[in-house]
């Protein structure tokens, strides 16, 4: 190969790569509206998106909630943001989601404080867990990820309805992956299958929403899917395949801020399509089990069994 097929070899490659990248990089949030004053919960406000979402609305005028489980990682991202944004008012609630007796108590601390609740985003989760399960004996995914995410929601929706709020889950494209029309929050550690339980939760994330804003005309309610985001999300896959994979996760995953993109639209946005799933700023195609009205039901239905002696 002479030197100028070669020269223009890495040209064609490096232009393949920019278009990549930023087809990659997803639907960039173009909404802007005043937050001054407002209450913002956020769940996994120390990492990740939420860290990214938290530094994002450090200016914005709002009061920002960040509930998460680490007191003191917590405490040192909370002033790692002020050290920047000066002004900002950022306090932090205790939250351990895989134990429904942590998420009532920080659910009362926060409306011991605030009657009224602007925007709750559902941030926090986990992905791909060993078998384990929550303190009362739930799946770890869909305790964490959804289950208490679930009693947060209900416990803070008075607080809600008294100024129109939002209510924002994050899901995932994985939502569109499981096909069951069962979703049960209990598993058994023979022919446990990590990824399944992770799809279920990010269904149910979705049909949540859809529930909420069916139910109930004084909130909006919508979930998103935030794009294939390089964050610690993916730290239970093999290290093995996370070395190998790095060089291309750089190219074709979404860094935190491209992957926060579709939040800040519906935190900013003046025009939201109640109860829809979204993905790159835009409503987006959903799992066609969330157009059964009786699986729907069933989930809703199990939540509040589930979760009803914390409410």
């Amino acid at each position: 190969m002479d030197i100028i097929t070669l020269i223009c070899s890495l040209i064609i490659l490096g232009a393949v790569l920019v278009l990549v990248r930023l087809y990659a990089a997803g639907g960039i949030n173009h909404a802007k509206r005043d937050l001054s004053g407002k209450v913002i919960v956020i769940t996994g406000g120390t990492h990740g998106m939420g860290k990214v979402i938290v530094e994002q609305l450090a200016d914005s005028g709002a009061t920002i909630i960040s509930c998460s489980r680490n007191n003191e990682v917590a405490q040192k991202v909370i002033e790692e943001i002020k050290s920047v944004h000066k002004s900002c008012n950022i306090i932090h609630e205790h939250l351990d989601l895989s134990d429904l007796d942590s998420v009532k108590e920080c659910a009362e601390n926060i409306l011991n404080k605030y009657h009224e609740i602007d925007i709750l985003i559902n941030n926090a989760g986990v992905m791909r867990v060993p078998y384990g399960k929550t303190k009362q004996g739930y799946e770890t995914q869909m305790g964490v990820n959804y289950l208490g995410h679930f009693l947060l929601t209900q416990k803070l929706l008075n607080a809600l309805e008294k100024c129109n709020g939002r209510v924002i889950n994050y899901s995932s494209v994985a939502s569109k992956l499981y096909h069951r029309k069962e979703l049960p929050f209990v598993a058994e550690e023979k022919g446990f299958f990590s990824m399944r339980w992770y799809c279920a939760s990010k269904l149910s994330m979705a049909i949540m929403a859809q529930e909420l804003a069916k139910k109930n005309d004084n909130i909006i309610a919508v979930s998103l899917h935030p794009g294939c985001v390089n964050t610690s999300l993916w730290q239970f896959f093999p290290v093995w395949l996370q070395y190998l994979c790095w060089p291309i996760l750089q190219v074709v995953f979404k860094t935190p801020l491209e992957g926060a993109q579709t939040c800040l639209h519906l935190i900013h946005s003046e025009s939201v399509t109640n109860g829809a799933y979204y993905a790159d700023c835009k409503p987006a195609e959903h799992n066609k089990i969330m157009d059964d009205s009786e699986v729907c039901t069933k989930l809703w239905n199990d939540s509040v069994d589930a979760t009803k002696q914390f409410l």
